[in-house]
């Protein structure tokens, strides 16, 4: 199954991105998908840990997740995204410190 933008995976990763960490089609493999997810992650953290010097707090993660194009093209602050990426990235914030 893709979703609305032909995203695969329970993890919702693009097919190009997929395509750049594994050539494994298995999109419904829980490993396989777990495993493809964390390496895209390590290497957008570590992107932004090399810009920054720092590591990203909840905030920053869900914005290296869902909107990384867009967030390296502020220049990784935050408050320079577009409103309504801000939002739903605090809100995701807000649920880890609940």
């Amino acid at each position: 199954m893709r979703g609305g933008s032909g995203e695969v995976s329970r993890f919702q990763i693009m097919p190009a991105v997929w395509r750049r960490y594994t050539k494994s089609r298995e999109y419904d493999n829980p490993e396989v998908a777990w495993a493809v997810a964390q390496r895209i992650l390590a290497d957008r953290t570590a992107e932004f840990r090399a810009s920054t010097g720092r590591e990203p707090g909840a905030l920053e993660l869900y914005l290296l997740w869902n909107k990384p194009g867009h967030f390296e093209a502020q220049g990784y602050h935050a408050s320079r995204v577009k409103a309504d990426y801000h939002q739903r990235a605090q809100r995701f914030a807000n649920l880890l410190t609940l």
